[in-house]
């Protein structure tokens, strides 16, 4: 990174599988156009995306999938204040009552709170509670959701449902359907002074490749909410009138 550029972390949050496409958009449309659009300010923009997995490998069976959520909520740390939930009809894994335990009981006071009880939630929920909406929207600030609405689901093949639903059996879960309304009602209660941060869009199925095309709209809709969320951390930060030791050390610097 060049001197006295400012570089910035968005990470991404969602069920795994069902939302590469809008996952691929983001990565490799909305990040170059922001970084063209920021180019004069001097600030860079890298997306986390977590698919590609964590290197476990030194890790014992049992220790590994803690470590994994440990790291991955050192991602979001890293990457504040920005953080996008991608939401669909997926509800997502979740951890065992003990590994849950055990992951709050390594964290200080001031990350464990924003995870609050936090009993028999999905991992894509406490990275939710973790990243934006934990201890009554303590960082909601630069936090968008996008839901995918389920009309974006008509033309969908029966057998490739499953891909985008939490079936069990056949039929869609009615556990999961109920965990994934009271997710939405916590998060439209902790913006409730931000109701513009929630954002639903609907994506075309192609039916003939079997995936959803025309993600252009859905790129569009991303980055034109991002410049507004950015703007309010970017420009406002490089507005302030700099001390004169920052003066004193750009000069230096340069």
């Amino acid at each position: 990174m060049r001197k006295n550029w400012k570089q910035y972390y968005i990470f991404i949050s969602s069920t795994f599988l069902d939302m590469d496409a809008e996952r691929d958009a983001i990565k490799f449309d909305v990040i170059n156009r922001l970084n063209e659009r920021y180019f004069v300010h001097r600030v860079n923009f890298q997306v986390i995306d977590l698919r590609a997995g964590i290197n476990t490998e030194s890790f014992s069976e049992d220790l590994r999938e803690g470590r994994i959520l440990d790291v991955c909520f050192d991602y979001i740390d890293s990457a504040r204040p920005f953080f996008i939930g991608l939401l669909g009809e997926r509800y997502g894994w979740i951890p065992s009552e003990s590994l849950t335990a055990a992951i709050k009981e390594r964290m200080p006071e001031h990350k464990r709170r924003l995870l609050g009880e936090c009993k028999d939630v999905s991992v894509t929920e406490m990275e939710i509670l973790y990243g934006a909406i934990g201890n009554n929207g303590e960082n909601i600030d630069h936090c968008l959701f996008f839901y995918r609405q389920p009309e974006s689901y008509n033309g969908v093949d029966e057998r490739r449902l499953a891909n985008y639903q939490d079936v069990v059996d056949g039929e869609i879960s009615a556990i999961s359907a109920k965990k994934k309304a009271e997710l939405h009602a916590k998060i439209h209660n902790a913006l409730a002074a931000h109701p513009e941060q929630w954002i639903e869009y609907k994506l075309d199925y192609d039916t003939q490749k079997q995936e959803f095309g025309s993600l252009e709209g859905f790129a569009d809709l991303v980055y034109a909410n991002m410049v507004e969320v950015i703007d309010r951390e970017v420009l406002v930060e490089q507005n302030r009138q700099r001390s004169w030791w920052e003066v004193e050390r750009d000069t230096n610097e340069y």
